[in-house]
């Protein structure tokens, strides 16, 4: 692959997984709201008032809805976590031992060689 006057330098993935830098609740808010921030609702006649978002969702025919299963996130508990898109907040909801599942699942598929994620979106 060469440099092209249209796409500026290659770029690269750099894969620096130190285990030192730990996700902040900002950050983590930040990068989910960017995505799935309720842009109003509107009346979509079968479903009744559903939430618009940013991203397709059938012509508003559905809502998008992100969860969050934490492990590590400065300012936020481990769990699991519905995203509100007109609050911009996480909801917490009950675990019921779901937790070490995942993060086993979660371990198997980043590789043993990472340990597991911090935070899985879904």
């Amino acid at each position: 692959i060469r440099k092209s006057e249209a796409t500026g330098p290659l770029r690269k993935s750099v894969r620096g997984h130190s285990g030192l830098s730990v996700i902040t609740l900002r950050e983590l808010t930040e990068l989910v709201s960017r995505v799935f921030r309720e842009t109003g609702s509107v009346d979509s006649g079968w479903y009744g008032e559903v939430s618009r978002v940013r991203g397709p969702s059938g012509g508003g025919a559905y809502e998008l809805e992100v969860w969050a299963l934490v492990d590590q996130c400065d300012g936020l508990a481990g769990g699991i976590y519905r995203f509100d898109g007109k609050e911009q907040a996480f909801q917490s909801y009950p675990d019921k031992g779901f937790s070490s599942l995942w993060k086993d699942r979660a371990r198997d598929a980043w590789g043993k060689k990472y340990g597991h994620p911090q935070v899985v979106l879904a």
